[in-house]
């Protein structure tokens, strides 16, 4: 074997100011994506939620009235979803500031409240929709005979 055929051991290199702009960047990019997502699935729940009560309301009067405190009890949940990835869009920016501004600590803070705002719209979207089943169910019975 030649000293051609072999690679030579791959030597771990000192990170530079780039490497580390570029983390953050894509750090950011990417929470910015996942916000937006969770914003777009409350958001959307909403929707089809408040559609679902108009023809709900629209066909069965009855089944409307009687269950709307358990139906509003879901979309309360989401509204909260909606709030907390707000919230995270908010933080990112405000991060992005003290960050410019070379305030390392208060960039880390608000970085937490970016992932707290997170967290909060993905907790909110499975508590809502598992109200919303609730309610489904609850308006499924006065249907019936």
């Amino acid at each position: 074997m030649s000293d051609e055929d072999q690679t030579p051991p791959l030597q771990k290199e000192p990170a530079s100011d780039v490497d580390r702009g570029r983390k953050y960047d894509a750090a950011v990019t990417n929470g910015q994506s996942a916000l937006r997502a969770l914003l777009t699935m409350n958001g959307g729940a909403i929707l089809v939620f408040l559609t679902f009560l108009g023809k709900l309301s629209e066909k069965y009067p009855a089944v409307a009235s009687a269950s709307v405190e358990k139906l509003v009890g879901g979309l309360w949940w989401w509204f909260w979803g909606i709030g907390f990835a707000l919230l995270g869009y908010c933080a990112i920016f405000v991060s992005n500031c003290f960050s410019y501004a070379n305030r390392e600590k208060a960039s880390n803070w608000a970085i937490g409240v970016t992932c707290l705002g997170g967290f909060g719209s993905l907790v909110c979207f499975p508590v809502g929709t598992f109200k919303a089943i609730q309610a489904f169910e609850a308006a499924t019975k006065l249907l019936k005979p």
